[in-house]
């Protein structure tokens, strides 16, 4: 196709894992992608058996201007969701 370039993409993992004779009881992961077109997506997950919390948040944006989307699990199994939105101010 003429005019059409093509697309490159970097992906990032990161994993932390703490644990006992009992198994794991903390871990953290993080994911990063981003384009050749400027587009970030970044999503991290974490989880503690020692205080039963367990969260996730995603961010989307545009080079380093993306707001999060974060959820966390909550002892009683109930999720709360944010939205925040980060503007510029130039």
């Amino acid at each position: 196709m003429e005019g059409t370039k093509p697309q490159t993409q970097s992906i990032s993992y990161k994993k932390v894992t703490y644990g006992g004779i009992n198994g794991a009881y903390y871990t953290a992961t993080t994911t990063r992608k981003s384009g050749s077109d400027g587009v970030v997506l970044e999503a991290s997950k974490e989880a503690n058996k020692t205080t039963g919390r367990a969260t996730h948040r995603i961010s989307k944006g545009i080079h380093d201007k993306h707001g999060p989307f974060a959820s966390a699990l909550h002892d009683d199994h109930h999720t709360s969701t944010l939205h925040t939105s980060r503007q510029s101010m130039t």
